[in-house]
């Protein structure tokens, strides 16, 4: 009897409101995101402990990593995860080989554990085994995995611990790739270091730079994120430019070759983000439009197909896409209502969708979350008898829901199957098993239980 009380009682803790994601960050294989009342959830390959959860179980929906609800910002790096707290205190976790953790160790660690005890830090990026960091004052910082010069600080020997990097403070933006990193500075400039053997770090040259090197001479430089081999900016004209590898026609350009100096991708002028990742790239444009290409065997690029793209592509008709970051070989986006999708591969579970089947095509993940089911502020009463049923059960409105949708969801958040009331008293029927319904009117929506034994 005890378990069926703690399994009720979780069953309403259930919020089913899928409009509750403020950010994310795409690792290999896991995915990291806050919410927007601050807390921090996690899902996909776990073998290293990078999602948080205390455990090394991989994860196919998303689970919170502890109970903290002051999350800024989150990085999720090949097999680790970095973040910062709104009080500007720096924590890390999973694989610390290289010195990721920068704990002074190479120890992995199962949980979000703070980094010294700095309250002053800004931004952070990390790459395939490093980490750069920018504090409050414009300082740039860097740690992990060095053997390609990538922390920019002259050598090619891995840090364990924060090290400056020059003296500059000016820093604004960053990005560490698996072997690279690239920044912009308050000025507009873009400087690059490490790895360039396919020209991404776009001076010219395929020559690796062991210290932060000034790309051109442009100073409208707005944004940049680079991947395992290819860098992605935008200008501030709202202009999208691409470099380096481009066996996939990752760069966009239609072509499948090289490019080792920044090379505008089509003509333009209205893109917002975009994202390197590993042999394709996403995007989005000022009017919410989302686009993707490169390679898309595993369904990353989200079209519903396996086709190589070398241009940008739409993905869909929505015009409310506000960001998409890309793994490996998946891809998760936010709309602006604060709505999450993932697609692409999945056997890690790194789509979070509560399956390990792979998705050609965005799919939405629910937002689950431990703040009580939603409140009744509709009109009228929402009933639902007998509950518990055996798998008959009648659904009764007012007449002034007539023409609503319900929505069914499971205890993983998948939606089941959806509906209209077409009148104020409707038959269903549903297999064994918890679920919650969900009706929306206009704006208003309220979450009832129910139990089909």
């Amino acid at each position: 009897m005890k378990i069926k009380i703690t399994f009720f009682a979780l069953l309403v803790a259930i919020s089913i409101n899928a409009q509750c994601w403020q950010s994310i960050s795409v690792g290999f294989y896991h995915t990291l995101a806050i919410k927007q009342d601050g807390t921090l959830w996690a899902w996909g390959k776990n073998n290293f402990s990078q999602l948080g959860d205390g455990t090394s179980v991989n994860k196919n929906s998303p689970v919170q990593i502890g109970i903290a609800t002051n999350w800024q910002s989150v990085s999720a790096g090949g097999t680790y995860s970095i973040a910062i707290k709104q009080d500007g205190t720096l924590w890390a976790w999973g694989d610390g080989t290289y010195g990721q953790l920068s704990n002074g160790s190479s120890a992995t660690k199962n949980i979000p554990t703070q980094i010294g005890t700095l309250t002053n830090w800004k931004n952070i990026d990390a790459g395939g085994d490093h980490i750069l960091a920018i504090k409050q004052d414009g300082t740039l910082w860097a740690w992990g995995k060095n053997s390609n010069r990538q922390l920019g600080d002259g050598t090619n020997i891995n840090r364990f611990l924060p090290v400056q990097i020059g003296s500059a403070t000016n820093w604004q933006s960053i990005s560490a790739g698996s072997f690279q990193s690239i920044a912009i500075k308050q000025d507009g400039t873009l400087w690059a270091w490490g790895w360039n053997v396919w020209g991404q770090l776009g001076d010219g040259t395929n020559t690796d730079r062991y210290v932060p090197t000034q790309i051109g001479v442009d100073v409208n430089w707005q944004s940049v994120n680079t991947g395992s081999n290819h860098t992605l900016a935008i200008k501030q004209d709202g202009t999208l430019w691409a470099w380096g590898r481009n066996n996939s026609g990752k760069l966009g350009d239609g072509t499948f070759v090289d490019k080792n100096v920044p090379t505008q991708i089509g003509t333009d002028a209205n893109w917002q983000n975009a994202s390197a990742c590993d042999d394709h790239t996403l995007a989005t444009k000022q009017d919410g439009t989302l686009w993707a290409w490169g390679i898309n065997t595993l369904g990353q690029l989200g079209d519903g197909s396996t086709n190589f793209k070398t241009a940008p592509a739409q993905i869909g008709s929505a015009t409310n896409w506000q960001i998409a970051s890309g793994g490996y070989v998946h891809s998760v986006a936010i709309k602006q209502d604060g709505s999450l999708y993932s697609w692409g591969w999945n056997a890690e579970g790194e789509l979070g969708d509560g399956t390990s089947t792979q998705r050609l095509s965005p799919t939405a993940i629910s937002c689950l979350g431990a703040l009580g089911l939603n409140k009744n502020i509709l009109a009228s009463d929402f009933k639902i008898y007998p509950n518990p049923t055996s798998g008959i059960f009648k659904i009764e409105v007012g007449e002034d829901l007539i023409g609503s949708k319900v929505v069914v969801y499971n205890l993983l958040g998948q939606k089941i199957k959806d509906f209209e009331l077409d009148s104020t008293t409707t038959n269903q029927t549903l297999n064994k098993g918890m679920y919650l319904l969900e009706i929306e009117n206009g704006e208003t929506k309220t979450t009832k239980k129910l139990i089909v034994n």
